[in-house]
């Protein structure tokens, strides 16, 4: 299981259970954990926050600017 920590805030896009945009936000808060997923489906990578049910998929590039891998 990779996790990783959001390490400031960011702003996505809301989906809702068919992965479609809501036209809301989504705030990711910084220090917040997160689940990588074995899959995407309409990304590059989808994250789940730890202890919620709460998801979100970005590119790469979002990954390693706004997130760092918890290593303990």
């Amino acid at each position: 299981m990779s996790v990783f920590k959001c390490i400031k805030e960011l702003i996505v896009d809301r989906l809702d259970e068919n992965e479609s945009t809501t036209g809301d936000d989504f705030i990711v808060e910084k220090e917040t954990l997160w689940e990588l997923e074995e899959q995407a489906y309409i990304s590059d990578v989808r994250l789940v926050k730890l202890k919620t049910y709460a998801w979100l998929e970005i590119c790469e590039e979002t990954l390693n600017e706004y997130f760092e891998e918890v290593t303990e």
